[in-house]
């Protein structure tokens, strides 16, 4: 080969190399969940133990956290891109502190949230809380609406013995019998059933929304300079995620197998039973009226209001519609 040919074979090597480098490059997102690894978050886990985000040119990154509190803290500064956290704790964070940060996709459609208590303390109702000695964890979003469930079934928060504890000795608590009852996730109580199953007793589950409380639940978050800079690379995070929350739940075991690889001290059993668990709260008769992680601007409204009543707001203060952000939703 002559050295004139040779120069030019380098050149289009040269060139195809710089036309399919960026192409070939994957667009980091970090995700920054409200809590650790588990069945319930299956579904961020899913999108990277089956390809899904790679098939949408993302290289994503999940973190674990303490609360929906310290998720929205870490997406408004920057630390993460996206994340999971409580649609009542964004809506108190967006309301009081301008944090910039938006809902994108409803995840939970239906509060997760419960009283998670065992069978024949004569604790049935959450009126029959009154009295009785209850542990929660501080950095929870449900922390913001404990007081309304409460009083919408004609309790004051002082009427109850709360404790606040880390959410990792919740379960313990529970089964040891050192409190009545706890506040928790729906998505946990696969693993307290299992820990008062050891020791003889049955759980029995007191479900929010069952008792008056009607909101979104756990919900994807970005902040405003991914939805302003990154919009395209959100759209694929968004289309990926619910891609993820599909293949979940249509294959509950896949679920959990994601759940284990990531965090292989995890049970695979017990994380599929959580997803198992969280399934009503994605697919119910909210998700099949609006469509999955759709919001409906009723129901933001209505999650306002109870966020408006836990912590004496004036409604009119916040448009709650500002909170949410529908450009990054996959086309119907």
């Amino acid at each position: 080969m002559t050295a004139h040919k040779t120069l030019a074979a380098l050149g289009v090597a040269l060139l195809c190399m710089t036309a399919s480098g960026p192409a070939a490059a994957a667009d980091k997102v970090v995700a920054q969940l409200d809590w650790l690894p588990s069945g319930d978050k299956a579904a961020f886990y899913v999108g990277l133990s089956e390809g899904f985000y790679a098939e949408q040119g993302l290289d994503v990154v999940i973190q674990t956290g303490r609360g929906s509190s310290d998720a929205l803290t870490k997406v408004a500064t920057g630390v993460a891109d996206v994340g999971s956290a409580g649609f009542s704790a964004l809506l108190s964070a967006a309301a009081q502190n301008q944090m910039p940060v938006k809902a994108v996709y409803a995840y939970f459609t239906e509060l997760p949230d419960a009283f998670l208590t065992v069978k024949g303390s004569g604790i049935t109702s959450i009126k029959d809380l009154a009295g009785r000695k209850v542990a929660a964890t501080a950095l929870s979003s449900s922390r913001v609406l404990m007081p309304l469930v409460l009083e919408k079934n004609g309790l004051k928060a002082e009427q109850v013995q709360t404790q606040l504890v880390d959410a990792n000795v919740l379960a313990p608590m529970l089964a040891s019998g050192k409190v009545d009852a706890i506040s928790a996730f729906r998505t946990q109580s696969a693993l307290a059933a299992s820990l008062l199953k050891e020791r003889g007793k049955e759980m029995v589950v007191l479900p929010w929304s069952a008792f008056g409380l009607q909101s979104y639940g756990t919900v994807v978050v970005a902040s405003d300079k991914m939805i302003q800079q990154r919009p395209d690379v959100l759209k694929r995070f968004v289309a990926a995620f619910n891609k993820s929350v599909g293949y979940a739940l249509a294959h509950p075991d896949a679920a959990g197998r994601a759940v284990k690889k990531a965090a292989p001290e995890i049970d695979e059993k017990v994380a599929m039973a959580q997803f198992e668990s969280a399934m009503p709260l994605i697919r119910n008769a909210v998700s099949e009226r609006d469509g999955r992680g759709v919001f409906s601007p009723a129901l933001v409204t209505e999650s306002w209001n109870w966020v408006v009543r836990s912590e004496n707001l004036q409604a009119a203060s916040f448009d709650p519609q500002q909170a949410v952000y529908r450009g990054a939703m996959p086309a119907k």
